[in-house]
């Protein structure tokens, strides 16, 4: 199923949530260990060639390096103004639409964290990129499922559309040998609705947003976020991620 992305505006966004991202980035870090962790318990550490798409500033890439050692380490990302130039040449770099792009080589791990909900056509940049799997290469993967960001899209009817885990399930399985997949909520939680406003932006997470929302947009938004989603601990922000470790079919 193809989606309708602007990437142009989740380039600008992202871009712009640069210096502000890592800090910012409470959920993603925690994906990001999950997905390691997950992949390490099934896998092992033994991973020679490794591509990584979306690296982001580098929450993942760091943690590859470090864990892995690879041999050949090459990373992308849509926006290169994220790319520490201080790697020299540990890792190679390749920017551009993912999705675009036609990746050399093969690879023992291709490892994405929190970014293929933003591609147009999930389905055929997978089965592109399982052509550069080696044998028995391991694809390993972190998304979102439908609850994902739903305070947000409830009240804004804004975000993205994000498959099922039954559907995550059916996709993985045409292309690759599914090794495991599972679901979990990560709460994050604000004092004010405006906090979370500025947390979506500190993230890039708001880069589907083509018009900001108007003040009494934003005025509504506030009233109806205290009102709907307080919770003991504060107002509720909720990322629903889906973590899959696959295998090249034999």
């Amino acid at each position: 199923m193809k989606k309708s992305i602007n990437k142009e505006k989740i380039k600008n966004a992202f871009t712009q949530s640069f210096i502000s991202y890592d800090g910012e980035a409470y959920a993603q870090r925690t994906i990001i260990n999950h997905l390691l962790n997950t992949l390490i318990r099934t896998q092992g550490t033994c991973f020679p060639y490794v591509l990584e798409i979306g690296c982001g500033t580098g929450l993942l890439t760091r943690e590859l390096y470090r864990l892995f050692h690879p041999i050949k380490f090459v990373v992308n990302d849509l926006c290169d103004v994220f790319f520490n130039s201080s790697w020299g040449d540990s890792i190679i770099f390749v920017p551009g639409d993912a999705e675009q792009l036609n990746f050399d080589g093969k690879y023992d791990l291709i490892i994405s964290s929190s970014t293929i909900q933003w591609f147009e056509d999930i389905e055929s940049f997978l089965r592109k990129i399982e052509k550069n799997l080696s044998e028995n290469g391991i694809i390993a993967i972190s998304t979102f499922g439908l609850d994902n960001l739903k305070e947000i899209k409830t009240l804004t009817n804004r975000g993205l559309s994000y498959y099922s885990l039954e559907r995550w399930i059916s996709i993985i399985s045409e292309i690759f040998e599914m090794i495991t997949i599972s679901q979990e909520f990560v709460p994050l939680f604000f004092e004010t609705p405006i906090e979370v406003l500025k947390h979506l932006k500190k993230t890039g997470v708001n880069g589907l947003n083509e018009n900001p929302l108007s003040p009494s947009q934003v005025v509504s938004f506030c009233e109806n976020y205290k009102k709907q989603h307080m919770s003991e601990n504060g107002l509720i922000l909720t990322y629903h991620p889906i973590y899959i470790i696959a295998r090249k079919k034999r």
